[in-house]
């Protein structure tokens, strides 16, 4: 998985989760703590040669925020 692709991911899953399943009309701080935990998955996917576990770990840390 490249940069690429671990955006595309990410995004897809933080519109579903964030917006679809919340139900919030609004965008509060727990939108930017989701994307935020995504950036923080994608810097240790970079550092580890593996945006896999970056971005399983950022899917683990964001059940945190739901």
């Amino acid at each position: 998985m490249d940069l690429l692709t671990y955006t595309v991911f990410s995004t897809v899953y933080i519109l579903l989760f964030q917006l679809a399943l919340n139900g919030k009309n609004e965008m509060g701080f727990d939108f930017f703590l989701m994307i935020g935990t995504f950036v923080l998955g994608g810097a240790v996917g970079a550092w580890m040669g593996s945006y896999e576990t970056g971005f399983v770990i950022a899917m683990t840390l964001s059940f945190l925020y739901m």
